[in-house]
């Protein structure tokens, strides 16, 4: 598909969505200079953050924020770090949190040897909105020269977050080194640690020894503490979404959401997203199933077999999730009515069935799309995404989403 081809299916998509009964998709006005691609947003007190890293010369990256006030509008883009040596990945990428005080929290993913897996955390936090930032901090300690990234932020009470990541220190005393190329992986943890406003780190701890090496974790709170989401790995190499509640300060044993028995020798690359609505926790997450990717919705306190929200052989799946009033809103890289990758975005009830769903645009496949990333204010959301323009050159695009 060309330029011209892809920017035409793209509105022809987009103009249909803003007709669809429930929701209403206004396009937001982003205009950010240079090749930008992995945005994330999440949602403030008063609207949203947006952030989002460009590539500039001599390989060097810029972490940006900028806030985006409730009508939509972009604030002025200000740096968080730049970097080098820094490892950007499309699905292995910066977020923004914001602390029950006001702070803000970032990171980035920084090279520690030249090993392209081996890179760690650097996480930074801004007392004054984004203005400025204060010197990063690891928040592992093994100082290996490993994996150590998806990382997934949740405030706790004051000035301290919840972080949990995939860590690799323990694939150095393994025989297989991590491979995502080719399937062949060492095992992977899934720790965590609250950090504090000066940097200090509390109840560092191990959550899981064994799993997937390469898929996005998902972390909230609700009024019992807080909730990760992630793919486990078993020893039979099967790769289902597994769940540990966080209470008084210790993970509780790893639960699984479901028995899909996605057996697979290597990393799919294709994490889960995790929301409450209400006092119920919703999961959604991709997984093969009689050779076609179907993307899954469940909650995490029920017996019922999960719900199905689509299937089919240009499903990409890469969810996101965020309860959207008594509602939950969920997007995906879903299939067009042509076969081809398309941006979903549904608007499910408490029970999880369908009221309403719009495609927001059709991509070309493949990973400089990277992951779709959604939150929600008030009465509103924001759905943003990278479209890739050309080799090397991409632009993060976004809607405003409504109800009506």
């Amino acid at each position: 598909m060309t330029k011209t081809e892809l920017t035409a299916a793209c509105l022809i998509f987009l103009s249909a969505a803003l007709n669809a009964a429930s929701l209403t998709l206004t396009p937001l006005a982003l205009k950010l200079e240079g090749s930008t691609a992995q945005p994330n947003v999440v949602a403030t007190k008063t609207g949203f953050v947006l952030s989002w890293q460009e590539k500039g010369a001599a390989g060097c990256t810029t972490l940006y924020t900028a806030t985006l006030d409730a009508r939509g509008i972009l604030g002025a883009a200000k740096p968080v770090a730049s970097g080098c040596n820094w490892f950007v990945n499309w699905i292995d990428f910066p977020s923004v949190s914001i602390a029950k005080n006001g702070d803000w929290l970032s990171y980035w993913l920084e090279k520690s040897k030249a090993d392209p897996y081996a890179y760690d955390i650097h996480t930074t936090r801004s007392i004054d909105a984004g203005q400025s930032w204060q010197t990063s901090v690891i928040p592992h300690t093994d100082a290996t020269p490993t994996e150590h990234g998806f990382v997934s932020m949740a405030p706790l009470s004051g000035d301290r977050m919840l972080m949990i990541w995939l860590d690799g220190r323990n694939t150095l005393t393994d025989s297989a080194h991590s491979d995502h190329e080719h399937g062949a992986e060492a095992p992977m943890s899934l720790r965590s640690a609250e950090i504090d406003r000066a940097g200090v780190l509390h109840r560092a701890q191990e959550i899981d020894a064994r799993v997937c090496s390469c898929c996005s974790t998902d972390l909230t709170t609700d009024g019992a503490g807080a909730i990760a989401l992630f793919r486990d790995r078993s020893d039979a190499e099967i790769r289902d979404i597994a769940s540990a509640r966080y209470q008084a300060g210790r993970w509780q044993a790893t639960q699984s959401v479901n028995e899909d028995g996605w057996k697979i020798a290597g990393c799919p690359t294709n994490g889960p997203a995790l929301a409450v609505v209400g006092k119920r926790a919703a999961a959604i997450w991709p997984t093969l199933i009689s050779g076609q990717l179907q993307v899954r919705a469940k909650y995490l306190d029920s017996a019922a077999p999960p719900v199905v929200l689509e299937k089919g052989e240009a499903v990409l799946g890469r969810p996101d999730a965020a309860a959207f009033g008594a509602d939950l809103l969920v997007s995906w890289l879903g299939q067009s009515a042509k076969g081809i990758s398309a941006l979903k975005l549904r608007l499910l009830n408490a029970r999880l069935e369908k009221l309403s769903e719009v495609n927001v645009a059709e991509l070309a496949g493949g990973r400089n799309i990277g992951v779709p990333k959604l939150a929600v204010y008030q009465d509103q959301a924001i759905l943003v995404w990278t479209e890739a323009e050309s080799a090397g050159v991409s632009h993060v695009r976004g809607v405003r989403v409504t109800s009506r």
